[in-house]
């Protein structure tokens, strides 16, 4: 699976690359919902 996290993105940011690719077809809606569900379970640190 590709990866759209940056070092120091947001989850919001995240979900928003993987949106992007998904929409454009480079990555298929179950890998959409894997990158989606990353994001959200690396928000729940606090800094």
């Amino acid at each position: 699976m590709r990866s759209v996290a940056g070092t120091s993105a947001g989850p919001t940011e995240e979900i928003g690359r993987a949106k992007a690719l998904h929409a454009a077809g480079a990555i298929t809606p179950a890998e959409f919902d894997a990158l989606k569900s990353q994001a959200l379970s690396r928000s729940s640190y606090t800094e």
